[in-house]
């Protein structure tokens, strides 16, 4: 089977919610891989460890925070008013968290933890509501 055939496929079988389930897993599975390295180290070794893949693994875990948002901005967007309100919140949440993470700060845990939520409500598993691992930016 042709490349671009397998594409069609999958095209037509994958929800776009599937989609963005598998997309946030492998996404988290990145940031995941750098956590330990990065939660509990110093600032000379958060920064070889943001060099070693995990600025990278961040940048692109942002674009899909953005993406979201800019299609819950959308006036084509169908989500309820307040989920959208609740999701565009989260998504700024992302942005100013991974700024932090990219300046040797905390907040990994906090991104990961919000991406295992999503891909839990994408799977329809509902979690108890939970405070971030680590502090959030600007959190004392």
């Amino acid at each position: 089977m042709s490349v671009n055939a397998y594409r069609r496929v999958m095209r037509e079988t994958v929800t776009p919610r599937e989609s963005e389930k598998q997309i946030l897993t492998r996404l988290t599975l990145a940031l995941e891989s750098h956590q330990r390295a990065y939660s509990d180290a110093d600032a000379l070794v958060r920064l070889q460890t943001l060099e070693g893949g995990l600025r990278q693994a961040l940048s692109e875990n942002l674009k899909f925070w953005t993406t979201v948002r800019l299609d819950l901005m959308s006036p084509e967007n169908t989500f309820a008013a307040a989920l959208r309100a609740d999701l565009i919140s989260l998504s700024v949440f992302v942005e100013k968290t991974t700024a932090t993470v990219m300046g040797g700060g905390n907040g990994l845990s906090a991104l990961i933890s919000t991406n295992h939520a999503i891909i839990a409500g994408l799977s329809g598993i509902s979690q108890p509501a939970a405070g971030p691992a680590e502090p959030a930016p600007g959190a004392a």
